[in-house]
């Protein structure tokens, strides 16, 4: 089997929370071009592709050097359209083309600040470690902690979880169980492990910690306000550091 790799940019064109939403600008730069620069530049990727429904974004996607073998269907275009089906789809289509790859980058536009260096090292880590199925980016949870959470019932707050509603139990336990949440700077699976479990993640996940600016994730307006804040003034983050000279070396604005 080929050890090659193959990063997938997901973008399609329909977007309820912010309209065109792979196209935003932040920084001068699509959403888009972030993803598709970080992986362009990361020296054990092997190929780029944008998997999008959408004329335009296609046309940018190329613009900003990825590749779009094919147009993604309407039916995998939907909302309710599962990404494990986009990525299968994907690597059976690149398989039609005569390209297969052992490991598969999900590059998600929404999590633009990812530094390539350490998308690097996470996918060497992921090959060097064969019981491992797939490796995710989480981010430390810092102020929403799970034992932190609450519910409403019958129109009274409620802890979310049965245990540990004390103010000294939660400290206690924030403190010894630190939470971590799926970040979406990068998923890298085995292409094996899509196949043959029907799963991005498989049965052993490798977590890789990323903080700061890397784990920056746009849902709604008021992030895309966020992010431009942390790409027009972030001057320590290593991942906006490594992207800005990365637009500057493709002539993009920065």
């Amino acid at each position: 089997m080929s050890s090659r790799v193959i990063a997938v940019v997901p973008a399609r064109g329909g977007s309820k929370g912010i309209p065109r939403k792979n196209l935003q600008p932040v920084g001068g730069v699509p959403l888009i071009g972030f993803a598709i620069a970080a992986g362009l530049a990361c020296p054990v990727i092997d190929t780029v592709i944008a998997s999008t429904d959408d004329e335009e974004i296609a046309a940018e996607a190329m613009r900003l050097g990825a590749r779009v073998p094919f147009m993604r269907s309407d039916e995998l275009a939907s909302d309710q359209a599962p990404m494990l089906d986009v990525l299968l789809d994907c690597v059976a289509r690149m398989d039609q083309l005569g390209e297969s790859f052992e490991y598969l980058v999900l590059l998600q536009p929404t999590t633009p600040f990812r530094n390539p260096e350490v998308l690097a090292q996470a996918i060497k880590a992921l090959q060097q470690q064969p019981t491992y199925d797939s490796c995710v980016a989480v981010t430390p949870v810092v102020d929403s902690h799970p034992k932190r959470l609450r519910r409403i019932e019958d129109g009274c707050l409620q802890p979310y979880l049965a245990e540990g509603d004390s103010e000294r139990q939660q400290r206690q336990d924030h403190a010894a169980d630190k939470a971590y949440r799926r970040c979406g700077a990068f998923y890298i699976t085995r292409v094996s492990t899509l196949r043959e479990t029907g799963s991005l993640y498989g049965r052993k996940i490798l977590p890789w910690i990323v903080e700061g600016a890397s784990a920056v994730t746009i849902d709604e307006p008021y992030d895309l306000l966020l992010a431009s804040a942390v790409w027009e003034n972030e001057q320590q983050d290593s991942a906006v550091t490594a992207l800005r000279a990365l637009m500057q070396s493709f002539g993009q604005a920065a």
